[in-house]
């Protein structure tokens, strides 16, 4: 009898954890589809300043007031511009080939945020996405004192150089060999306007 007790208490507490489980799901995926069913998307030239706010740069993840413009874009081999800085990277597992350097200007006005996150900024091709070298960001970003992000005061700006790792390996030859030729994108925010800056204009 006990026993019976037993597996009719576990088997409610079961049904109540799942019920509560499931309307977290469905809430989730409701904040989703409110979110994206209206995302549109927007496109920036180098030297144009895009505005963060009213839009998001991750989920619930604001920068209202602040402000982005990217200044310049160069693809770069890794060994010869890290040496250039006397930094070789030695600590790491794999040695990019070549590094895709990002030169932006971040400021703010009036913003209520507590800074610009660096860490939702993503740099893709047509086929690729490029990962952020977070060590090298720090290397030629002193100024950032080791974070992935930045906190400006009202009316400053600040130039930072946002360095992204290509890997030869990742890439077909025939991309590889036209990456200098590819269209190339630096997301800026996510949701409902994802704004992206055309940052290498390409001839596909």
């Amino acid at each position: 009898m006990k026993d019976k007790k037993k597996f009719w208490l576990i088997f409610s507490v079961a049904a109540v954890v799942l019920f509560v489980w499931m309307i977290r799901y469905k809430a989730i995926n409701q904040d989703y589809r409110q979110r994206w069913s209206a995302n549109t998307e927007k496109t920036y030239s180098v030297g144009e300043i895009v505005p963060i706010a009213p839009d998001f740069v991750g989920y619930n993840l604001a920068a209202e007031g602040y402000m982005l413009r990217v200044n310049r874009f160069e693809i770069v081999d890794y060994r010869a511009y890290t040496s250039a800085l006397q930094y070789d990277g030695a600590d790491r597992s794999r040695i990019p080939d070549k590094v895709a350097l990002v030169s932006v200007t971040v400021s703010q006005q009036n913003s209520p945020a507590e800074g610009f996150p660096l860490t939702e900024l993503s740099l893709y091709t047509t086929d690729m996405l490029m990962n952020m070298d977070w060590d090298l960001l720090g290397v030629v970003n002193p100024i950032l004192d080791g974070a992935t992000g930045i906190r400006l005061q009202d009316g400053a700006s600040c130039d930072i150089l946002l360095p992204f790792d290509l890997y030869r390996y990742r890439f077909t030859s025939a991309e590889w060999n036209r990456l200098e030729q590819s269209n190339i994108w630096l997301q800026v925010t996510n949701y409902p306007t994802r704004k992206i800056v055309r940052v290498n204009i390409g001839e596909e």
